[in-house]
């Protein structure tokens, strides 16, 4: 403020130069600004050389050369020190869109407390991974601003290449501490360890079989569609073939590009079927994805086909 009260002296002598009209010492000019400033009034817009929202205050004659940059400065430090004319950054999360492949419980953390459950094809977007890649972090349907955490194999993401710009973290936190020994009272007996009994021999412990856990994900052959290109609300059908060594429980569909969404095939005959059209008058190409499952959750790889929508108004 010592600059801007400098400043203010120096303009207040050079304007007392130049009119007849008695100079105010500046110092109190100064302070009063300060004053009406302080108060809230921060003065009216200015259109000519003349400072209105300042006047009666006993130095309308004097504010004539000078008075909207003197009341300007003192407002805009009186602004800037408040905050008020910040801006809030918020910054811009990447994610995916996915979709969860079977009902599954949705944890607080990667790995941690369940806090509700999610049915299966629910559309969700994924927001982060956990650092070894087990793990997915999708925006909570329920509040769109915290994030819930599922098994990275219950979650498939319609591009898969955008999986390695997700964020990492989800890591639960966790708490140590060390354990408090208890004071005895004062003049109490110190307890005296007695040995404890030798141990006595029990049965020996039956073997518990182990059952084989299925490891190994489902085949999927080729997807097709017929027609390939497609017009208006007409319909295309998409069809492949999946196997399993335990039996495959499931194809996955999702679509994206000009349209997007999931859904799931049918069986019908020994392959897997899904009929897709719109009524939307968005045309362009649509990029068709599916993916076996088997029963332990196992996966298979991406089998996809493209289709030409066109639309006539």
């Amino acid at each position: 403020m010592a600059e801007l009260d400098q400043l203010l002296r120096d303009s207040f002598a050079r304007v007392a130069e130049q009119t007849t009209t008695p100079a105010r010492d500046s110092a109190d000019i100064a302070d009063l600004i300060r004053q009406r400033v302080a108060s809230g009034d921060a003065g009216a817009s200015a259109t000519s050389a003349t400072a209105p929202g300042w006047g009666g205050v006993g130095f309308a004659g004097v504010l004539g050369a000078i008075g909207v940059v003197a009341v300007v400065g003192v407002a805009g430090a009186a602004l800037g020190v408040s905050g008020l004319l910040g801006r809030p950054v918020v910054d811009e999360v990447s994610s995916a869109g996915a979709v969860l492949i079977a009902t599954a419980d949705a944890h607080l953390c990667a790995g941690g407390e369940v806090i509700g459950t999610l049915p299966a094809d629910t559309r969700v977007f994924a927001t982060a991974r956990s650092d070894d890649g087990a793990w997915v972090g999708v925006r909570n349907p329920s509040t769109l601003t915290a994030t819930i955490w599922f098994p990275a194999d219950l979650v498939v993401i319609d591009d898969v290449s955008g999986v390695g710009t997700l964020p990492t973290g989800g890591a639960c936190p966790s708490f140590a501490s060390a354990p408090v020994a208890p004071v005895p009272p004062v003049n109490a007996p110190v307890p005296v360890e007695s040995a404890a009994p030798a141990p006595q021999p029990g049965p020996a412990p039956q073997p518990v079989p182990q059952v084989p856990s299925d490891t190994t994900p489902p085949t999927i052959g080729s997807l097709t569609a017929n027609p390939l290109t497609v017009y208006n609300t007409q319909a295309t059908t998409l069809t492949t073939a999946a196997s399993d060594g335990v039996g495959v429980t499931g194809v996955l569909i999702s679509w994206s590009g000009a349209h997007s969404g999931s859904g799931s095939m049918t069986l019908v005959g020994g392959q897997w079927t899904f009929t897709w059209s719109t009524t939307a008058n968005t045309y362009g190409a649509v990029t068709f994805t599916a993916r076996a499952i088997d029963a332990a959750g196992n996966q298979s790889g991406p089998s996809q086909v493209v289709v030409t929508h066109s639309f006539f108004g």
